[in-house]
């Protein structure tokens, strides 16, 4: 049933990885080590942090 599906993620997958050497990049399965939030407000600032990186924070606490 799902062959097809797989044979398709392969794909997918070896794509992405020679996208990944042409970069100059090492494609691994094993995630990077990140600080877990412990709270909402944690996360949403973290994820606030890594998108507007460089940008003047306007939020208010």
């Amino acid at each position: 049933m799902f062959e097809e599906e797989i044979k398709d993620e392969l794909g997918h997958a070896s794509f992405l990885t020679d996208i990944i050497i042409d970069l100059g990049g090492e494609p691994t399965t094993t995630p990077k080590e990140f600080e877990k939030p412990g709270t909402i407000k944690e996360m949403l600032d973290m994820k606030y942090d890594e998108l507007y990186d460089g940008v003047p924070d306007k939020r208010k606490n």
